[in-house]
């Protein structure tokens, strides 16, 4: 079931701004970005993330992206 929704929702999220392929598209992204001094950089690992996802707000989000 999973890989049928991800089929029809994989091209709706890749429109989305804050979509990110790999790391390779994340270190175009930040070539566009100027540090300060104060600057902090974090970074993180998301694992299971839909399974992680409320199924009301999921379908929610997906909703917004539909209209």
């Amino acid at each position: 079931m999973s890989q049928y929704v991800d089929y029809y929702i994989n091209p709706l999220v890749r429109k989305t701004w804050s979509y990110v392929k790999d790391s390779r598209h994340m270190l175009e992204i930040m070539s566009n970005i100027r540090l300060t001094n104060k600057s902090i950089m974090v970074t993180l690992d998301v694992s299971a993330l839909y399974t992680n996802i409320p199924h009301d707000k999921g379908l929610q989000a997906l909703t917004t992206v539909l209209k």
